[in-house]
């Protein structure tokens, strides 16, 4: 799996230039210029990527030390996986698929198992900025959708454009913004773990460019944004610039 310094980077940068913030648990940060804010007051974004808090199996009194140890930190912000996409069910997972046929699992292992996640969080004052999907393959991702909806190893970018595919991870999307709408413990919704054009699988269309993925980012923006106007929303990019000698050109 892939994890972007970038996150930890940017945060450790906003400690330098700003003081503690208050672990207020109550109101939705929001963006003000370049910072942020929470009840009025400048909130400090400061953490780390805690993808494993809600897979692992972990008890809720487990899930209180993890969050714990990272609020004695000094964090306010912790990025986690608001995904996992399985073929056969098994241990903590957030979708089954059946063929092409989708289902969230909203029981004891689904999305029941994070509300626990969010609660040991809200307990140590801890907000969450919660990806979506994965551009890699680890804990399913994009290349699931493609592979079930589609075939296997057909293009990993057709997760961007193909109608029925969109309409999948639209479903997926709407299941977690609807049940979380007014919890403020949630930091941001992130629509993908480093989106890019190529994911763990060499298989591309070689159509694919940077349009392709902005072009995905307003449509999957303006679709949560409609449902939900409370909590921040993000990429999950990794802030690359698409310059001329790099091997990436995904940005």
């Amino acid at each position: 799996m892939k994890l972007s310094a970038t996150f930890v980077s940017l945060a450790l940068a906003a400690l330098s230039l700003a003081g503690p913030t208050a672990r207020d648990p109550t109101g939705f940060v929001k963006a003000k210029g370049q910072g942020f804010t929470l009840n009025g007051k400048p909130y400090t974004v400061f953490g780390s990527n805690s993808y494993w808090v809600g897979l692992m199996g972990y008890t809720t009194d487990e899930m209180n030390v993890a969050f714990r140890d990272i609020a004695a930190t000094g964090a306010t912000t912790v990025r986690t996986w608001g995904f996992n996409e399985v073929t056969t069910p098994s241990g903590d997972y957030y979708q089954l698929w059946n063929g092409s046929t989708p289902t969230i699992n909203y029981g004891p292992t689904g999305l029941e198992n994070f509300d626990n996640v969010i609660a040991a969080a809200r307990a140590n004052g801890i907000r969450l900025i919660v990806s979506l999907t994965n551009n890699w393959s680890d804990y399913g991702g994009m290349d699931v959708y493609v592979n079930q909806i589609i075939g296997r190893g057909q293009p990993h970018d057709y997760f961007y454009t193909n109608s029925r595919i969109i309409a999948a991870y639209q479903n997926y999307v709407r299941a977690w913004v609807e049940r979380y709408i007014d919890e403020p413990t949630i930091f941001a919704w992130e629509l993908a773990n480093e989106p890019r054009c190529t994911g763990s699988t060499s298989a591309s269309s070689g159509t694919c460019t940077t349009t392709t993925i902005t072009g995905w980012v307003k449509t999957m923006s303006a679709y949560i944004k409609s449902l939900d106007r409370n909590h921040l929303l993000g990429v999950g990019d990794e802030g690359w610039f698409n310059w001329s000698h790099s091997m990436d050109g995904s940005y």
